[in-house]
């Protein structure tokens, strides 16, 4: 088709149903010796989205993480 999907998963402790709005914002971190530090989603999305024309996904459950990434062959 037109688009390109990746999608990564863990296995991991899932993400906690408050922090689900939250991953992408900046200085967000779950780690307390991050606090303040976390851009890694934020940066991430912000290339995916605005910088390549694509789309960033996160789903948890209590035992995976999936990560999916959404790109177009033709920037829309």
């Amino acid at each position: 088709g037109d688009t390109i999907v990746i999608k990564i998963a863990d296995n991991g402790c899932g993400i906690k149903t408050e922090n689900e709005e939250k991953i992408f914002e900046p200085y967000f971190s779950t780690k307390e010796h991050l606090a303040k530090k976390g851009l890694g989603l934020y940066f991430a999305k912000i290339v995916i989205e605005q910088h390549l024309g694509g789309e960033l996904y996160i789903s948890s459950t209590a035992d995976v993480t999936e990560t999916k990434i959404v790109l177009y062959k033709e920037l829309p």
